[in-house]
C-alpha cells in the first residue's frame, strides 16, 4: 500500500500560486473578493460545497510531454481546482474538508465524472490539493476528476487519517462529490455517469465507496462501474500472516493500528502492543513526513516494531490478551465482502500477481467471497505477471494502475452506441 507507483508519477510542476489555497478558509457566509474567474463562493442549501481555488490550467501539449515516458498520450488539456467543503470526522466533530476537481478544457454536453480514491500516504505534502498528480491523466481522457483528500489531509490536517476503517470512507467521499457537483453545476459543467476507480488503499475505498452509493445513494448518483485496484480488501488473515514474517511495511500496520485505537478501541493499550514508543509512532505519522520519510524512521524488523508478547498471541488461532483480540476482531469487521453485500455495478478487480505489499490473493478473495453468494455478480478481474521473472511486477510499478480507464472508454463507447 505505497503511495504514488514509481514509474507512473506525473511530476507536473503547477503554477506558484498553490500557496494561495493555503489561506485560512473564510466563514461559509463571508464572501470572498477577488478574480471572479480563480475564486468561488456558493452557498446552496443542502450542499457540502463551501469555496473553490483554481490552481492552474495545464494544456494539451504540456500534459503530452509529461505522459511520454508512460507512451500514453492526453486527449485534452485540464483545469485543477482545489474545493473546500463540510464534513465531519468519524466522532463526529465538524470539518472544512478538502480535494481536487479536475475538468477537461474541451467543451461536450455532458461529461462523465470519476471519483479517484488516491493512494496511502502519511504526508500532509503528498495530499492531493497540495501536490495534484492522482486525477490528471484521468481528466486528460474527457472525466471530470474529483479527488478527495480526505481526512487527515490537506484542510483536515492534524486530524489522524481513518486508515483502513471501511465505515469512514463513505462519509468524506460522497460529500465530497456533492461539493463537486455544486462545483460543476456553478461553472456550466453538466456531470452524466459516474465511475470510480482507486489504486492500494484507494481500492479498498472505492469498494466502500461502491456499497454505499449502491446501497444508500443509487438514486442520486449515476453509477456505471466500478475498478478498485491492489486492494488490501481482507485484513485479518493477512496481518495474522504479515505479523508471523521477519519483516513488516511498519507505515501501513502502524498508521491502522493507530487509526483503529483512535476512533474504534480507545481501550487498547498501545504501550502493549509497540515495541517502541507509541508517541514517537504517532509523531512519525502525524502528517509531517511524507510515505518515504516515514518508512525510513519505523523498524521495518517486525520484532522491533510490535513487541513479540503481543505478536505470539495475535498470531494465535485464538488470541487471549485484550489488545490481540480487539485488533483480531477489528480487522475482520472491516474487511470487505463479510457482510454479504454483493456488487450490483460491473467491478473490474484490477492487480499485479508479484505485488509484495499487497498480495495479488486478496483480489483473489474478493472474487471468491463475492461468487460464492452470487455467482451471476457482474465481477470479473485482471491479474498481471511480468514476462520477465527477473524484473516482476510490483506495488509501486504495476503497469495495470490505468488500465481501467481503457474498461470505462468501452462502456461509454457501448453506451453511445446503443442509444443511437
Amino acid at each position: 500500500m505505497k503511495t504514488w507507483p514509481k514509474g507512473l508519477m506525473i511530476g507536473i510542476v503547477l503554477v506558484t500560486g498553490l500557496a494561495a489555497c493555503q489561506e485560512p478558509l473564510p466563514d461559509q457566509t463571508t464572501t470572498e473578493t477577488g478574480n471572479a474567474s480563480d475564486i468561488t463562493t456558493t452557498v446552496v442549501p443542502e450542499s457540502t460545497f463551501m469555496l473553490s481555488v483554481k490552481l492552474a490550467t495545464v494544456t494539451k501539449e504540456q500534459l503530452d510531454q509529461k505522459f511520454a515516458p508512460l507512451n500514453i498520450k492526453a486527449r485534452t488539456g485540464v483545469d485543477i481546482n482545489r474545493i473546500y467543503y463540510q464534513t465531519t470526522d468519524p466522532k463526529g466533530n465538524p470539518l472544512r474538508a478538502t480535494g481536487l476537481v479536475i475538468v477537461p478544457t474541451i467543451k461536450i454536453p455532458r461529461y462523465p465524472w470519476i471519483s479517484l480514491q488516491h493512494v496511502t500516504i502519511t504526508g500532509d505534502s503528498q495530499a492531493p490539493s497540495n501536490k495534484p498528480e492522482e486525477g490528471i491523466f484521468e481528466a486528460s481522457q474527457g472525466f471530470v476528476t474529483v479527488v478527495a483528500d480526505q481526512i487527515g489531509y490537506g484542510g483536515t490536517v492534524g486530524t489522524l487519517h481513518p486508515y483502513l476503517y471501511k465505515n469512514a470512507y463513505p462519509k468524506v467521499l460522497v460529500e465530497m462529490l456533492r461539493a463537486a457537483r455544486t462545483f460543476a453545476a456553478a461553472n456550466d459543467i453538466n456531470l452524466g455517469p459516474l465511475f470510480l476507480r482507486g489504486y492500494s488503499e484507494g481500492g479498498y475505498a472505492t469498494i466502500a465507496l461502491q456499497k454505499a452509493i449502491e446501497t444508500q445513494h443509487s438514486g442520486e448518483f449515476q453509477l456505471v462501474a466500478s475498478a478498485p485496484a491492489a486492494g488490501p480488501y481482507e485484513l485479518e488473515v493477512t496481518a495474522v500472516k504479515g505479523l508471523a514474517l521477519p519483516f513488516v511495511n511498519p507505515v501501513n500496520l502502524s498508521l491502522l493500528t493507530l487509526s483503529y485505537a483512535e476512533y474504534l478501541a480507545p481501550e487498547m493499550d498501545l504501550n502493549k502492543i509497540f515495541a517502541i514508543n507509541p508517541n514517537d509512532v504517532r509523531t512519525t505519522l502525524n502528517g509531517s513526513k511524507t510515505y518515504d520519510e516515514a518508512l525510513k524512521i519505523l523498524p521495518v524488523q517486525t520484532a522491533a516494531l510490535f513487541k513479540a508478547e503481543f505478536i505470539a498471541d495475535f498470531t494465535l488461532e485464538k488470541p487471549t490478551t485484550v489488545e490481540a483480540i480487539t485488533m483480531r476482531r477489528l480487522l475482520g469487521e472491516n474487511s470487505h465482502f463479510k457482510d454479504g453485500w454483493v456488487p450490483k455495478t460491473p467491478t473490474r478487480f484490477y492487480h499485479c500477481k508479484d505485488d509484495e505489499s499487497v498480495p495479488s490473493a486478496a483480489t483473489d478473495y474478493a472474487i471468491a467471497a463475492i461468487q460464492a453468494l452470487a455467482p451471476a455478480a457482474p465481477v470479473s478481474k485482471v491479474v498481471l505477471e511480468s514476462p520477465d521473472p527477473a524484473k516482476p511486477y510490483r506495488h509501486a510499478s504495476c503497469p495495470l494502475y490505468y488500465s481501467s480507464m481503457g474498461w470505462f472508454a468501452e462502456l461509454l463507447n457501448a453506451s453511445a452506441s446503443a442509444s443511437q
